[in-house]
């Protein structure tokens, strides 16, 4: 029986034993606190460490390194070559759960010693400003890290002189006092250089995942010991400025033109499918709905027939291929139970599945690693759900949206085909011609993607109608319903055909006009019609879903001059939100 470890006694421990300052951690590794900048300071009391550690998305208990607690810690990956560290002395060692070993050293008297990342290929030094995991913390893969007493000492080693000089040490405390002072106690006349200069320095040592959460507060606070500071907005400016200069140095152009004759030679002239009329080979797709239109289980059952190489639907053919499923939406304790309802057993072995992994496509360590795990796995289709969840910028803002999917262009680029979810405007139109213009966000989201797949669930026939928007590579496909049938350990999604084009069409001239309701308390006929005209709503749809949202008393309508139409939704009957 595994003995039950206490995450509170075990932080009280090294508070008390080795006067650590520490704070919890998640699974993920990311603070389970709002803010620890304090602990950087001073040591938690018992009563905080208590309270911080009850809560329940506490993983693990992480250090605060640096001289608040006394150590350095050099963080090694488990690709790091362990062999180029010569003449490394024996230390307190830990053997973390990703494979990695974390070597620790007491912090030099008299001395500052800078964090580093990438000190060496795989490698960063842990000190002033950073923290690393400690055992008996649970890592990702299951595995907790733990304490190597097997082939270290129990005692802190004093840090090695060539690994002081490689982390560029600030000797003794003039040292210190001119770092304060060349990163930010200036004068004015000054401030806008020294700024500019520290930030660009420490965005060149930080990784990009890590410069909103560390470069950005450094800056503020070596801005804060400027005489006077300047104006937080006036700091951004430069920040943003070097942000981008720095990132685009990170990203190498692929610019390399090929004549006609190449072209021709190289690109076959037919479309290969993952799943046939529905996503192609090397393509980025979208599949996009309100919630609850069961996109997550469209998802799981396109991830099952894919891998199985079986009828998507019970109607598209699939390629058969290996499938990684990224999900930062739902937890896999929601997942298991869903893939076993649609038949999942232990023979699909095919599928893999990253769950609430903090993945971001935007973010360079993140897409080094998914990349390196589709290509030593052979992965053909890559899921993401959700798009808001996978990045962290700004899905209104087209300059953004355009550097989010570099990232899924790369994974298409290499044969490899991308499905994306996405939401729905709160107040999208429903039909073809309203789902094509649905999507939240940027418009330069649809025209990124090489296909659209809108999904629309109708509770009274518990039925899913698919409309294809958009199609670069061949015919749009018309479109279509699958039925759901389910119980309480099964599921099934079946196409059942064609969908009906007239009552389509009827259901979204009837749901467009309520639309425009929810934004405007009167309208005459003649606004309805302009107004989803522009849409590709044809008037004599709209007429007669007037006179049948007029006969089901939805609508109000009143005779003006001239025989003139005046429609008011009727108080009792809710708008869609």
């Amino acid at each position: 029986m595994t003995e039950e470890i206490n995450l509170v006694v075990e932080a009280l421990k090294y508070r008390n034993e080795e006067k650590f300052s520490v704070i919890p951690v998640k699974v993920d590794k990311t603070p389970a606190i709002a803010s620890w900048k304090e602990f950087q300071e001073h040591l938690p009391t018992e009563e905080e460490i208590r309270k911080m550690f009850a809560r329940p998305d506490v993983a693990g208990i992480a250090v605060i390194t640096g001289k608040i607690s006394g150590i350095v810690a050099l963080d090694c990956e488990a690709a790091a070559d362990l062999s180029t560290l010569k003449e490394m002395p024996r230390t307190r060692t830990v053997s973390s759960g990703g494979g990695g070993k974390h070597f620790y050293f007491r912090y030099p008297a008299n001395q500052i010693i800078p964090a580093r990342q990438r000190l060496m290929p795989a490698m960063d030094l842990q000190s002033d400003g950073r923290y690393i995991i400690l055992p008996p913390s649970m890592h990702q893969s299951g595995i907790r890290y733990e304490w190597d007493f097997e082939n270290s000492i129990e005692e802190f080693a004093e840090m090695p002189e060539w690994l002081k000089k490689i982390a560029g040490q600030v000797q003794g405390t003039s040292g210190a006092q001119d770092w304060k002072q060349n990163a930010g106690g200036v004068a004015e006349g000054e401030r806008n250089t020294s700024m500019a200069r520290w930030i660009g320095k420490l965005l060149s040592r930080f990784p990009e995942s890590e410069w909103e959460r560390f470069v950005w507060p450094l800056a503020v606070g070596m801005n804060n010991l400027n005489r006077p500071p300047l104006r937080e907005v006036e700091v951004r400016s430069v920040y943003e400025s070097l942000r981008k200069k720095e990132s685009t140095k990170r990203t190498p152009t692929n610019f390399m033109p090929i004549s006609v004759p190449e072209l021709l030679k190289t690109v076959s002239g037919g479309v290969a499918w993952v799943v046939e009329k529905l996503f192609p080979v090397g393509g980025v797709n979208v599949i996009s709905g309100h919630p609850g239109s069961f996109k997550t289980w469209v998802l799981l059952h396109v991830a099952l027939k894919v891998a199985r190489g079986e009828l998507v639907f019970g109607q598209f053919p699939s390629k058969k291929t290996k499938v990684l499923i990224v999900d930062e939406e739902n937890r896999v304790e929601l997942i298991r139970p869903r893939l076993e309802m649609l038949g999942a057993s232990s023979a699909d072995d095919g599928i893999f599945i990253s769950s609430l992994a903090n993945f971001k496509i935007d973010d360079r360590p993140s897409m080094e690693k998914l990349t390196a795990f589709v290509e030593r796995h052979q992965i053909g289709l890559v899921i993401f759900d959700s798009f808001v969840r996978v990045h962290s910028k700004d899905e209104n803002v087209a300059r953004e949206i355009a550097e989010v999917f570099e990232g899924f262009k790369s994974l298409a680029k290499a044969g490899i085909a991308v499905i994306i979810t996405h939401h729905h405007r709160k107040q999208a139109r429903t039909g073809k011609h309203g789902m094509s213009q649905s999507l939240r966000g940027s418009s330069d989201i649809l025209a990124a993607v090489d296909t659209h797949l809108a999904v629309e669930y109708d509770k009274e026939e518990n039925t899913l109608t698919f409309f294809q928007t958009k199609m670069r590579v061949a015919e749009a496909h018309n479109p279509f319903t699958v039925d759901i049938s389910s119980d309480a350990t099964s599921m099934h999604l079946g196409f059942t055909g064609e969908a009906d084009m007239k009552k389509l069409k009827a259901d979204e001239a009837q749901e467009a006009i309520l639309v425009l309701f929810a934004e405007r308390p009167i309208l005459s006929r003649e606004d309805i019609i302009y107004e989803l005209q522009s849409d590709g709503i044809g008037k004599t749809a709209i007429g007669k879903a007037l006179k049948s949202l007029a006969s089901a008393r939805t609508l109000s309508v009143e005779m003006g001059a001239k025989g003139k139409k005046t429609y008011t939704l009727n108080e009792e009957i809710e708008t869609q939100e």
